[in-house]
């Protein structure tokens, strides 16, 4: 079952692949963009959608077959006309730019994006841990998501522009940061800290990126893509995605005959499974916690930002009008 949401229309229809349950939020479309880890060949080029793309990065496993969820920010920035914010502008440019980025523009037209990756900057806590500060990046970085595999072992990958050096150097000067084990796989270097899977709850939210459970994890950073899991096998199979060197989702033929359709509708927010759903049911569009709630979660940002009171909203969550 696909289902299509957009400001101007709202449809579906029934898709007859082994694919079986897929959610979309459509938007303007991107352009076309190479399939990242395929090796060069003599073989014309051969010109791929942005979540082809995407889908490249995620290694195929019967776990991230289960669960695939993708978001192009850049999509629904261009959707709402909103000027790019600089990466090195001040958190309150932050807050703006995330109120921005799920809210509606003044022409009525509405966005629904999925929450992000932790990794991104765009999930529901970003406001807990300035990771611009500790890692040289943050949601303002970032043009797309994808999050994919069953908890705990998720994996999280992010893509625009980044700076290696930049954050080798913000981890050093961090005082408050706990230093990370340095790791390589296949000449990629990664950040770690801790054991696979395992947090402290005393870390939680902590400095530079430990998560809500107190995990480190495992950060890789590169010009165009930050990887980030929370166990070692993990990030190397996301890495091994990355140089080509075992099969990847967008080499999925159900994923990626879906995708290349949806290139065509303007897709900016997707869910992805081989698993069956029901329409109505808790992990369909009609179940309002996968998208971002926006007249609540938008009046308790803005009230974060004037000094009012503390953002205590839950972003997943929708909330009544």
């Amino acid at each position: 079952m696909v289902i299509c949401t957009s400001s101007r229309a709202i449809f579906s229809w029934t898709v007859l692949l082994a694919l079986t349950a897929v959610l979309v939020a459509c938007g303007n479309g991107e352009s076309a963009a190479p399939l990242v880890g395929v090796p060069a060949t003599d073989a014309p080029r051969i010109e791929v959608s942005l979540f082809e793309e995407l889908l490249g990065t995620i290694p195929d496993t019967p776990d991230t077959r289960k669960s695939v969820m993708i978001n192009d920010y850049a999509a629904v920035r261009k959707i709402l006309e909103l000027s790019p914010t600089s990466p090195d502008a001040e958190f309150p440019a932050l807050l703006q730019h995330f109120i921005d980025s799920i809210g509606s523009n003044n022409t009525g037209i509405k966005t629904y994006l999925a929450r992000g990756p932790f990794i991104s900057g765009m999930d529901d806590r970003f406001m807990e841990n300035k990771k611009k500060v500790y890692l040289a990046f943050d949601g303002r970085n970032v043009d797309q998501s994808v999050e994919a595999g069953i908890v705990p072992f998720v994996l999280e990958v992010v893509r625009w522009r980044f700076d290696p050096t930049a954050t080798a150097e913000a981890l050093a000067a961090c005082s408050e940061c706990p230093p990370a084990d340095l790791e390589s796989h296949n000449d990629v270097p990664f950040y770690s800290w801790g054991g696979d899977g395992q947090g402290k709850l005393r870390d939680r939210r902590n400095p530079p990126a430990f998560d809500h459970l107190g995990r480190g994890g495992r950060i890789a950073v590169s010009n165009e893509y930050v990887y980030r899991t929370v166990e070692t096998p993990g990030m190397r199979a996301l890495i091994d995605s990355g140089n080509g060197e075992v099969q990847t989702l967008a080499g999925v033929e159900e994923f990626r005959l879906l995708v290349q359709a949806m290139s065509g509708l303007g897709v900016y927010s997707a869910f992805f499974s081989n698993q069956t759903y029901k329409v109505g049911s808790n992990d369909t569009p009609d179940n309002p916690s996968i998208y971002f709630s926006f007249p609540a979660v938008l009046e308790n940002l803005k009230k974060k930002r004037s000094g009012n009171r503390p953002c205590c909203c839950r972003m997943w969550r929708s909330l009544p009008e």
